[in-house]
C-alpha cells in the first residue's frame, strides 16, 4: 500500500469514527406518575376496591407497564384507575421504556383496608306508616343487614312489602315497647362482618336494577317494625355498593380518622378501617 493509499485509508476510518461519535444519543427516559388527592410522598391508603385514580407523567418514554404488587400487570400511557380487592400493603410500580431499551421504574406505596362494621343503629322509624298505611303504637323494631356474593341476580318479590332475598348477614335483637325519644337505638357487633365488596367493575357499566330485581354484589340495610297486627317491612334497599340511584344508599369515608358510615333511611351502619 502506498503513502497516498495509507493516508486516504486512515482518514477514512477517522471520518466514520468521527460521524458514529456525533450521532444523537437517545435521551434516557423518566418513569413518573401521580395519584390523584395524595401528595407526592404519601402512602396512598384506601378501602378495598376503591378507584385509585393515576395519572402519568413519565417523559421520553415509548413504552408503560403498571405491576400492581399483587401479581397483576396493566399497559399504557393514559390515565389509569386502579383498584384492590383485598387488603394488604402493595407496591405500585410504573416501569417506561425507549426505543432504546433504556428503562426508568419508579414506585408508590398503597395500603388497602378492609371496612369493619362495629355497629349498626335504627336512627329514627316514622311510627305512622304510608305503605301499608298504619300508625304504629309502642311497636318492636329489628335492623337487618343483608350482603349479597359477586353475579348473582335477586329478582323483584311478588309482595312490594317484602325484601330481596340476598344472604342475612346481621339480625338485632328485637327491641320492643319502643317510643320516639328512645331513638338512636344501638346494636354493637360481637363478629366481624366485613364490608369487601366491589364498586363497578367498569364504570360505565350499571349492576343495579334490572327488569328482574337487582344484580351484582350489594347489600341492603332494612328495618322491619311490629306490634299487635302484625310485621311490616318499614324501609329497604339493596343496591351495589356506592350506588344511590336507586335507594339513596350513602357511603361517608373518613380514612384520616379511620372511620367511615353508611346509611339508608333508618338504618346506619358505622364502623373503622383495618
Amino acid at each position: 500500500m502506498t503513502t497516498i493509499t495509507r493516508f486516504a485509508f486512515i482518514s477514512v476510518l477517522a471520518l466514520a469514527s468521527c460521524n458514529k461519535e456525533s450521532e444523537p444519543i437517545q435521551p434516557a427516559p423518566v418513569a413518573s406518575f401521580s395519584v390523584a388527592g395524595a401528595a407526592s410522598n404519601d402512602v396512598i391508603k384506601v378501602g378495598t376496591y376503591d378507584a385509585i385514580v393515576v395519572t402519568n407523567t413519565s417523559t421520553k418514554a415509548d413504552t408503560y407497564t403498571w405491576s400492581l404488587g399483587n401479581d397483576s400487570i396493566k399497559t399504557g400511557a393514559d390515565p389509569r384507575i386502579f383498584r384492590y380487592p383485598k387488603a394488604g400493603t402493595y407496591s405500585l410500580t410504573l416501569t417506561v421504556q425507549n426505543a432504546d431499551g433504556q428503562k426508568s421504574s419508579t414506585s408508590r406505596t398503597i395500603r388497602v383496608l378492609d371496612r369493619i362494621v362495629k355497629q349498626v343503629a335504627i336512627v329514627f322509624a316514622r311510627f305512622e306508616n304510608a305503605s301499608p298505611p298504619h300508625i304504629f303504637d309502642r311497636p318492636t323494631l329489628q335492623a337487618v343487614v343483608r350482603l349479597g356474593p359477586d353475579k348473582v341476580t335477586y329478582p323483584d318479590p311478588t309482595n312490594r312489602y317484602t325484601s330481596y332475598n340476598a344472604p342475612v348477614v346481621f339480625r338485632s335483637p328485637l327491641v320492643q315497647n319502643v317510643t320516639e325519644n328512645q331513638f338512636p337505638l344501638i346494636f354493637p357487633l360481637t363478629e366481624r362482618l366485613v364490608l369487601d365488596i366491589p364498586t363497578l367493575t367498569n364504570p360505565l357499566e350499571y349492576r343495579g336494577r334490572n327488569k328482574t330485581g337487582y344484580s351484582g354484589v350489594g347489600y341492603g340495610l332494612e328495618l322491619y317494625m311490629q306490634d299487635a297486627t302484625g310485621t311490616y317491612l318499614a324501609s329497604s334497599s339493596y343496591q351495589s355498593l356506592y350506588l344511590t340511584q336507586a335507594g339513596n344508599i350513602t357511603l361517608r369515608d373518613d380514612i384520616p380518622n379511620n372511620k367511615f358510615t353508611v346509611q339508608y333511611s333508618n338504618i346506619k351502619l358505622q364502623g373503622q378501617y383495618e
